[in-house]
């Protein structure tokens, strides 16, 4: 029964299952349970539904896999929210060749190799629609690298640094989580409010963005250059807020 309610619980909390589909998944569970073990299905899970929900991810991943297993380059719509709100969709040739999913911050990105220009691009898949499979591809596509360390977002960064930071003690749990195996930590002897953090990071704009996010419980300590390009980012920030 315990393996159930979480099979249950995982239906429950996924964000890419509509309503409806969710309450066909959790029918075929309650087949295999008594009535007293139904009624502990019920409500087990409340989320919170603002936020949007994504558009035939699905049917998009079938074919995406699908794909990627035939060795076939792939051509596809891709959408964008314009001023009102609506997604626009641009229909372009692309004939790239798909690597592979990556699952990263709640959403699924399609990793892509254009073969012409050598390089990796990155997609949204729950903004796709109208995926065509083209020719079978021989080529082999470019390697990647294996992360060095801690990466905010799906794309790779310009560089990996070993930063230090000094944190409030009670970010110790999320900062330990977030930044992975190669974090270190101890306490800090001159505040005991605070801790010391180091862990190697994946550096660009967007790194720069996740430590803004912690406002004054997070401080970059070194390297000073990272340091120096983080007060730079505040500035650019503070000068949108400057007045008279």
């Amino acid at each position: 029964m315990g393996e159930l309610c979480f099979l249950v619980d995982s239906v429950s909390i996924n964000r890419f299952l509509s309503a409806r589909q969710k309450q066909e998944l959790i029918k075929k569970f309650e087949s295999m349970c008594s009535e007293s073990e139904i009624r502990q299905f019920i409500s087990r899970i409340e989320l919170n539904e603002a936020g949007r929900v994504p558009r035939d991810l699905l049917g998009n991943l079938d074919k995406i896999h699908k794909l990627i297993s035939e060795k076939r380059r792939i051509n596809f719509s891709y959408g964008k929210f314009d001023t009102h709100q609506q997604v626009i969709y641009y229909d372009k040739r692309r004939n790239m060749l798909p690597v592979k999913v990556i699952y990263m911050n709640e959403r699924f990105y399609l990793r892509c190799f254009n073969e012409e220009t050598g390089q990796l691009r990155t997609y949204r898949i729950d903004r796709m629609k109208n995926i065509n499979g083209g020719e079978v591809s021989s080529v082999k596509p470019l390697a990647e690298e294996n992360p060095q360390g801690f990466v905010v977002d799906v794309f790779p960064p310009e560089r990996y640094e070993i930063v230090t930071f000094k944190i409030r003690r009670y970010l110790l749990d999320e900062m330990i989580e977030q930044l992975g195996n190669t974090v270190s930590s101890r306490e800090d002897f001159d505040d005991p409010e605070y801790a010391i953090v180091r862990a190697s990071c994946g550096i660009n704009r967007q790194f720069y963005l996740w430590v803004m996010r912690y406002g004054d419980g997070l401080e970059i300590i070194s390297p000073k250059d990272i340091r120096k390009e983080f007060a730079e980012e505040l500035k650019k920030v503070s000068d949108k807020y400057s007045y008279e």
